[in-house]
């Protein structure tokens, strides 16, 4: 009886470290997946401009193509094309290719250049034919790369995605 007593105390505690780490392991997982979806997506966009593919509603190549994330959205980002070829999204004049809204709490908490720490907007635009990157805030270009930073809804989860000129992508913590 007494091995009994004892064998299931040690059941209940082990059940307790597993279950009260639950809600964190998968805020850890929402947030990483979210991280990989933006790298995915922004790799999406720049395969646009190398492929110079035609934006599906004008039926023509635009000059480039790109992906938009700003701090007044922090639950979502659009991939789209540039049609004006200003080099930045414009809403209503650009062509949407795809909004994402980031599930499960995850959203944007920061975004970052060489610039600017706290940046309000970035376009990551890619050339057609060549991908070549640029990425730029709602005037100018910033430089050398771009992060976004994305947060889980205990805020103690977080991914930074970022992506240089040089097209190289990564994810961190």
């Amino acid at each position: 009886m007494v091995e009994v007593v004892v064998m299931s105390g040690i059941m209940i505690v082990i059940t307790a470290i597993f279950v009260g780490g639950f809600p964190l392991f998968n805020q850890n997982a929402f947030v990483k997946k979210e991280g990989e979806t933006v790298a995915l997506d922004l790799r999406g966009a720049q395969n646009y401009g190398i492929l110079g593919r035609v934006a599906p509603n004008a039926g023509t190549t635009p000059r480039y193509w790109g992906f938009h994330i700003d701090i007044a959205n922090p639950d979502r980002y659009v991939v789209f094309a540039d049609t004006n070829g200003n080099k930045q999204y414009n809403a209503g004049t650009d062509e949407v290719i795809k909004t994402y809204l980031f599930e499960n709490g995850v959203r944007v908490s920061s975004l970052a250049s060489p610039l600017s720490s706290s940046e309000s907007e970035l376009n990551f635009v890619f050339q057609v034919p060549y991908g070549d990157t640029e990425i730029r805030n709602s005037s100018a270009n910033v430089g050398s790369y771009g992060r976004i930073r994305l947060i889980s809804r205990l805020q103690s989860i977080k991914r930074d995605v970022t992506m240089r000129v040089s097209g190289q992508i990564s994810i961190s913590e």
